[in-house]
């Protein structure tokens, strides 16, 4: 049952069934619970709630390597205490995470990669070609012009010339 707000999806678990309805438990509130609980390198994954069964499944992860088991096996009991009052059952399954560090591209890997860029570089190839040096000259100072203006009259640039002017008065 996920709502949707500002193009923001909620996740709803289903919980139970009583006779005046059924009860469903936000699954974004549940984690919150959960890592309040855990120390910083730990983190709840998924959480899966079996109402029929009064079970809480949990998929929690932690850095390889990092972890005693006897210090897993204490946070899975403080997990269990603290979803007592929601299932009777929790179950917790510990994943090792395994840090991966992302090859770094160069910069013109990455220039080459954006279609922006294949956009600006063109658009600037035609323009100089059709207007000349006078009139890439005046294409920039019309594109200043501009930019000062806005920077006089809407709120976000009176802020970014404040920021401006502050950072070149220390």
């Amino acid at each position: 049952m996920p709502v949707s707000c500002c193009g923001v999806r909620t996740l709803f678990l289903f919980w139970n069934s009583t006779e005046r309805g059924q009860v469903w438990v936000q699954e974004r509130a549940v984690r919150t619970l959960l890592e309040d609980a855990l120390p910083e390198s730990m983190h709840c994954r998924e959480i899966v709630l079996w109402g029929d069964r009064d079970l809480a499944v949990l998929r929690m992860t932690y850095p390889a390597g990092e972890i005693a088991p006897e210090n897993l096996r204490y946070v899975s009991e403080r997990l269990q205490q603290q979803l007592a009052p929601v299932a009777d059952n929790v179950e917790v399954t510990w994943l090792e995470e395994v840090a991966s560090e992302p090859a770094e591209q160069p910069a013109w890997r990455r220039i080459l990669a954006n279609p922006l860029y294949w956009g600006l570089g063109v658009g600037l190839l035609v323009g100089i070609g059709h207007l000349g040096p006078r009139g890439i000259f005046r294409t920039i100072m019309a594109g200043l012009a501009a930019w000062v203006v806005a920077l006089l009259a809407t709120p976000a640039g009176r802020y970014d010339l404040r920021a401006l002017i502050a950072r070149y008065r220390k």
